[in-house]
């Protein structure tokens, strides 16, 4: 599903790079943890997925797609089958629950009556199907979170990436959306969660890449967060 070759990333000005002779595979279904330090490259990692910016050398395959030779119009298709959920939740505050899910899949022209029944499918699944018409303020965060999943999910996109999800959540929620995240691989969606959360990649034991300074440092298919003693 996801194929990296061999990917170098280079910011201008940048004394190091971001990302230095990457190379990867994370076939579909797979549970990915994506760890290292502050500064290891995760994030850098998960634009070059979303083609928010493009490597300096390298090639990047999502679905057998050229991710590194999309023109520019083509972009939005491919974020079209790729979920992202973030640390910051990033809802939209002026629209409820209900309404940050289904804009998703108004900005593809979907019918009302097949939005509104996909919006519940997935309100559903996050447990939070009372809460449609809650705006965000009135959400605690980790309901927000779940909001920002099922957005992320509603277009049963193959790929579904999440950049420190649980950074701002307490360690009870934070273990509860990574179960929900569990649930979600099982459905057969690709699942790539970027985490400092070492207590829930160990608890898991689910395939783990190690970044530090940019470079590929460890890969386990039943990993944890460090090397173990």
């Amino acid at each position: 599903m996801i194929t990296l070759q061999e990917v170098t990333k280079i910011y201008p000005n940048a004394e190091k790079p971001a990302i230095e002779e990457v190379s990867f595979d994370i076939e579909a279904g797979e549970f990915v943890f994506l760890v290292g330090p502050s500064g290891s490259g995760k994030t850098t990692l998960i634009k070059l997925l979303l083609r928010e910016v493009i490597p300096t050398k390298g090639k990047i395959y999502i679905a057998g797609i050229d991710v590194t030779a999309l023109r520019s119009w083509k972009i939005p298709y491919l974020r079209r089958n790729i979920g992202c959920v973030f640390q910051d939740f990033k809802l939209l505050p002026n629209k409820t629950a209900f309404e940050n899910v289904a804009f998703a899949l108004e900005v593809l022209g979907r019918p009302r009556k097949f939005i509104y029944d996909q919006v519940m499918e997935v309100l559903k699944l996050v447990g939070l199907e009372h809460k449609g018409d809650s705006f965000p303020a009135e959400l605690s965060g980790g309901e927000q979170q779940r909001i920002s999943i099922a957005r992320a999910i509603v277009n049963h996109p193959p790929v579904l990436l999440a950049d420190e999800p649980t950074g701002n959540l307490d360690p009870t929620t934070a273990n509860e959306l990574m179960g929900l995240f569990d649930q979600i691989n099982k459905t057969g969606t690709t699942v790539v969660v970027a985490t400092h959360n070492k207590e829930l990649v160990d608890s898991m034991r689910k395939r783990v890449i190690a970044l530090e300074e940019g470079r590929l440092v460890r890969d386990q298919i039943r990993g944890v967060y460090g090397y173990e003693s």
